[in-house]
């Protein structure tokens, strides 16, 4: 939700409670805040809502596919050691103030472990969707089509005719320009519209095959089932309004050689990459190349994009200045394109070109002080919480014991001032945890971030200042310090890093430990491929604590993604990371996913010395072991783990999908030194998880959760049973019953367990900035010694509210 700065009377009374949020740093558990940022982008027929981590997440599946109110998302941390420390458990929740053009409600995260990561998306209305990972795992984009307007004008026409037929199928997705002519097996489908639409993603143009018209969803999934023979991956879709009235004319247009087209023709990745060049020229606001290179492409023969670079020609002279330029390339379109929506476009930009000399210059307007239309905005949003957290424990009907009694207070806020070619960012997220137990000594503040960040477009400069995330360049998470950035060129960025990492979000500004790294980030090349090499260097106690050279290897396809990652520690001649994560679409709705990961656990670091010694830090074991024998230490503490993950997501009904995985994990031991004990290894060790993800089952918005689980240790095996529920009492009331029921048997003793563990949460919302949460649930635990059988209950409550602005 954004307000403006003029608007912020409302928030004095949290802006006072800030100071308490900054004092009394303690030790506490690391925070982490998923959600970094949502980017809304609105376009002519269709609005994209880009969902920024904070750290790097897998995409898994998503359900209902493509069609529902809410929306919910399963991931997987990227990195498996933040998994197994479990460092992304929590809750989080960021509500937007949706609009006909973004009907975004509000984006939850819920994170429980053990590979449950959740994010739950909430639209304001039932509507299309089309969920796509980021290339690099630090997000997702959803798309969704536009409604352009409310109550369509009566109209007899062929055109009004068509709007009420929403539904088209969507028959392929490519990277490269589909030529109708190739599908001549569509021309058996005379009622039927095929046409071909282009939208970008990503900074890529992808290009998708579509058949329409159908009034409904169950006549075009009928048609559906005739297309699947020849395009095993089609699915249904719903067009936007815009979409459906232009039948997208300039689908059919072919290549058009305009009087200037004397030069052979291009190959198409070269004129993909030219156009590539010339966009990012125009958002860095270098008009001179991106005219230099629209003029070169239009000069082409049988050039696919020719239309388009021409109209592109017309807005680079016309924001360059060059007006009479600009107005003679907009006629030069008119005459070779008069027909569709894009020749609409022109035509408005040549009316407002001729009618330019009746308005004010921009430089007089400026010099009078009067706002311009691309003048710089501030924006604030952000949201105050407050919750009581109470956890009680009792063991064979002894007297209760309180664990827990504490209020946490959290304030998360981010302030934003954008212009044509510049933005400017902070933000900060912290709490603070008051402790009712004990005198309140394990009272303890907290911050996750704490940064300033600029870019500014036509330098190609960007940097981010303080206490922040970084999941790549060798960088290994939170850390105070500063990150600079140069888009050099279109298909090459060069990062230099530096700074201080951070263990926990408790922690104040430490120095013992510093780092320097450099990355380049490079491409797209073939619309497809990324490659980031990078270097770094740790130090600690003025001794090298890393030296580490890597790269990230990233492939993005609308219907498959690859990500690998190398980390080699130069100083060790250890081989730290080596990890291949991938997904595949398999047919219009199903999707595979695969893990594969060596590593050393913890990453190999000269202070995983001190694992197991009474001592703080490296400086004080230097008093009692040489380096050598420090970094022999390191070594002795750092085991090796090999991790495998199948995973498979398809929908067996309208309403319900099936997710299912396979685990197999091997963490080898360590031996003895330096006083420390051997730990030894835990072998092969399986987990089996399924669930079964129905949504709008009694009502639009519910969803339902049914899950096993079978943990195969070495030991101890677990079976687990949950049901997780989420139902919409009202629009502004919502009901989380949720129970799991587990059993475990000990391979060595021969113990047994039972637990049973039942949860309801209410969740209401007041006036839309107020959320006020309310969560029981508990814990019954029975154990089966060999002569004995112990009884445990469990009581947690937590109650509190949420202002959003």
């Amino acid at each position: 939700m954004y307000i403006t700065i003029q608007r912020l009377r409302t928030l004095l009374a949290v802006a006072l409670l800030l100071p308490l949020l900054l004092i009394n740093i303690g030790s506490a558990a690391a925070e982490v805040r998923m959600i970094e940022d949502i980017l809304p982008t609105v376009e002519q027929s269709s609005v994209t809502l880009q969902i920024r981590f904070s750290t790097a997440m897998q995409y898994l599946s998503h359900a209902p596919h493509s069609h529902g109110k809410e929306l919910q998302i399963s991931l997987r941390p990227r990195d498996i050691r933040i998994d197994s420390d479990n460092m992304l458990i929590g809750e989080e929740q960021v509500t937007w103030d949706s609009s006909r053009d973004v009907p975004l409600d509000e984006v939850r995260y819920e994170g429980r472990g053990q590979d449950d990561y959740t994010l739950i998306v909430s639209f304001s209305r039932v509507t299309d969707y089309e969920v796509n990972p980021d290339p690099d795992m630090q997000g997702l984009t959803i798309r969704l089509p536009r409604v352009t307007s409310a109550t369509p004008k009566p109209s007899t026409s062929k055109a009004a005719t068509l709007v009420s037929l929403p539904y088209v199928i969507n028959l392929e997705s490519s990277l490269k320009p589909i030529d109708l002519a190739d599908h001549a097996s569509l021309k058996q489908h005379a009622r039927r519209q095929a046409y071909v639409v282009d939208f970008e993603q990503n900074q890529r143009t992808w290009y998708r095959l579509r058949l329409g018209f159908f009034a409904t969803r169950s006549e075009a999934s009928e048609m559906l089932k005739q297309l699947t023979a020849n395009y095993p991956k089609a699915w249904v879709a719903r067009a936007s309004q815009s979409e459906v009235e232009k039948k997208t004319e300039t689908a059919a247009v072919k290549p058009v050689a305009t009087p200037l087209a004397t030069r052979p023709p291009l190959p198409l990745e070269r004129i993909e990459s030219l156009m590539e060049e010339a966009r990012k020229a125009m958002l860095g606001s270098d008009y001179g190349r991106a005219i230099r290179i629209y003029a070169r492409l239009i000069e082409h023969k049988e050039n696919p994009k020719g239309q388009q670079a021409l109209e592109l020609l017309g807005s680079a002279r016309e924001r360059n200045g060059q007006l009479a330029q600009a107005k003679a390339a907009y006629e030069q379109y008119l005459s070779l394109y008069p027909e569709g929506e894009p020749a609409e476009r022109v035509r408005q930009r040549l009316a407002a070109l001729i009618s330019a000399p009746d308005r004010p210059k921009e430089s007089l307007r400026a010099a009078k002080g009067k706002r311009t239309i691309d003048e710089a905005q501030w924006t604030l949003f952000g949201g105050f919480s407050q919750y009581y957290r109470r956890d009680i424990n009792s063991i064979d009907e002894e007297e209760s014991t309180v664990n827990q009694s504490s209020l946490s207070t959290d304030l998360d806020v981010t302030s934003r001032r954008r212009s044509h070619d510049s933005e400017f960012r902070t933000r900060f997220t912290g709490g603070y945890l008051h402790d009712f137990l004990n005198d309140g000594e394990d009272n303890e503040s907290r911050i996750s971030s704490l940064y300033a960040e600029a870019s500014h477009k036509p330098s190609g400069l960007s940097g981010r200042v303080g206490r922040q995330t970084r999941s790549s360049g060798g960088v290994l998470g939170r850390f105070d310090g500063g990150l600079l950035s140069y888009q050099a060129t279109s298909w090459g960025k060069l990062n230099m890093v530096a700074g201080f990492p951070v263990d926990r979000t408790s922690d104040p500004l430490t120095t013992d430990r510093n780092f320097v790294g450099a990355s380049i980030d490079l491409g797209t090349f073939f619309n497809a491929w990324d490659f980031s090499p990078f270097i770094i260097e740790q130090r600690v106690a003025d001794i090298t604590d890393r030296r580490a050279v890597g790269a990230e290897l990233r492939y993005f396809h609308p219907e498959r993604s690859l990500l690998g990652l190398v980390d080699y520690d130069i100083s060790y001649d250890e081989l730290n990371t080596v990890m291949l994560l991938g997904n595949w679409k398999i047919g219009s709705h199903s999707n595979i996913n695969l893990t594969l990961d060596h590593r050393l656990t913890p990453i190999l670091t000269t202070r995983n010395a001190i694992q197991g010694q009474l001592v703080e830090g490296v400086e004080q074991l230097l008093s009692s072991f040489t380096e050598s024998e420090i970094r022999q230490l390191a070594v002795d503490r750092t085991a090796r783990s090999n991790t495998a993950v199948f995973g498979f997501s398809t929908p067996i009904s309208e309403q319900v999908q099936l997710n299912a995985d396979i685990t197999a994990t091997n963490l080898q031991g360590t031996p003895a030194s330096g006083g420390v004990e051997a730990i030894p290894g835990t072998g092969n060790e399986y987990y089996y998880n399924m669930q079964l993800m129905g949504s709008n089952l009694i009502k639009q918005g519910d969803t339902a959760v049914l899950g096993l689980r079978f943990a195969d240790g070495s030991t101890s095996s677990t079976t687990t049973m949950l049901l997780n529920t989420r139902y919409p009492i009202t629009s502004n009331w919502r009901l989380n019953p949720r129970v799991k029921l587990s059993y475990r048997d000990n391979k060595n003793d021969g113990r047994t367990q039972w637990t049973l563990s039942p949860a309801v949460r209410m969740d209401y919302r007041w006036k839309r900035r107020i959320h006020f949460e309310l969560e029981a649930s508990g814990d019954w635990s029975t154990e089966q010694l060999a002569s004995d059988t112990t009884n445990t209950h469990g009581y947690y409550l937590t109650a509190g509210y949420r202002i959003d602005f």
